[in-house]
């Protein structure tokens, strides 16, 4: 009965989106980074409780308290011969600058949600916003990853991938900047088998509340033709409070700067052991 409610509220919400923000100024490459690692699972409808263990040095941290639903981002639609659905998203305030995704080598762990009763075959995709668009609706398209098409547990799975490219030269991204949205859709490329009812039942796992940083009870849902979201101002309303508060519209993301190369900090203690030899000559 709770998941049929939260299917129930999901659909009315999705029917009564608004367009907001004006058209996309301009596209921004999608990055291809292999496969995920999944690193830990939940069944729907069971809570976790364990001490929460965010990545250390991470700047924002929510994938450790699982409230038992997962939410689904619906609206597949065929699009360049693939079924593919709708972008959700979720309000990220950050402890820190983002600044780090313009460089490379840091990390991310993300939650997927699969509501059908076997495990699917999909790709997940992510995007990346500032809210600096209408209403603080996603706006600056900070740039997107897609992973390798994989089988999707049921349930819902947090996935990690570290490495990561630099989301370089898209500009943007200012000083102490520390508000996001972190965004996620899926198409069936490579497994074109999979249906759009399928498809309908994928989403992200709700988290809350954050360990480290803060979310609001809301959200992004995109209306519309699906696309690639590669570009600026997707069309889609801001839902707040889209559950009632039940769930809390906050759903599983980590962001955690690179980690400085060891020879790197060998090399920055040897320049200070040098301006000390200096002073005392001096």
């Amino acid at each position: 009965m709770r998941l049929s409610v939260l299917f129930a509220a999901a659909a009315s919400a999705a029917a009564a989106v608004f367009f907001i923000g004006a058209s996309p100024a301009r596209a921004f490459d999608d990055i291809n980074v292999g496969p995920a690692t999944a690193i830990s699972h939940y069944n729907i409808g069971s809570v976790f409780s364990d001490p929460p263990v965010p990545t250390p040095g991470s700047v924002y941290s929510n994938v450790d308290n699982f409230t038992g639903f997962g939410i689904s981002n619906g609206g597949a639609t065929v699009v360049g011969g693939l079924q593919t659905t709708n972008l959700l998203s979720d309000d990220l305030n950050t402890i820190s600058s983002i600044g780090f995704m313009e460089s490379a080598g840091w990390g991310m762990k993300f939650s997927v949600s699969n509501l059908n009763a076997t495990a699917t075959n999909a790709r997940f995709r992510i995007r990346f916003f500032l809210r600096d668009g209408a209403g603080g609706a996603p706006g600056t398209a900070l740039g997107g990853f897609s992973f390798t098409p994989t089988a999707i547990p049921t349930g819902v799975t947090v996935f990690s991938s570290t490495g990561l490219p630099a989301l370089a030269g898209l500009g943007g991204i200012t000083a102490g900047q520390t508000q996001l949205w972190a965004s996620m859709f899926f198409d069936n490329s490579t497994f074109t088998a999979t249906t759009a009812a399928e498809m309908n039942n994928l989403g992200q796992g709700s988290f809350n509340p954050p360990v480290i940083g803060t979310s609001a009870d809301r959200d992004f849902l995109s209306s519309g033709t699906p696309t690639s979201f590669l570009a600026n101002n997707p069309t889609g309303s801001v839902r707040t409070s889209p559950f009632a508060g039940n769930p809390v519209a906050n759903y599983g993301w980590e962001l955690t700067p690179p980690v400085p190369e060891p020879v790197s900090m060998a090399v920055l203690g040897l320049s200070g052991f040098g301006l000390c030899i200096r002073r005392r000559r001096a």
